[in-house]
């Protein structure tokens, strides 16, 4: 498989380092992770990409941990309202 499938590369084409939209993404996931600590790139994924990350974490549940109805987060630590 070739890793860059994954990718919606017309989104995000992070293997063209002087893309424009690749310099503007960059910045605004930069200043998202300053800010809150996260970013979010929505459509990241290719359809392909989606499809083939779903079916190995399907075949990987059984390996899974589940919270049930406890909040968590990626840490495990409090939440932080701010």
């Amino acid at each position: 498989m070739d890793p860059g499938s994954l990718i919606h590369r017309e989104r995000y084409p992070i293997d063209e380092p002087a893309h424009p939209l690749r310099t503007s993404t960059v910045g605004r996931v930069r200043a998202d992770l300053s800010r809150d600590g996260c970013a979010v790139l929505d459509g990241f994924l290719s359809r392909q990409g989606l499809e083939t990350i779903l079916e190995e974490a399907a075949g990987r549940c059984s390996q899974a941990y589940f919270a049930g109805k406890h909040l968590t987060n990626a840490y495990f630590t409090r939440p932080d309202p701010a």
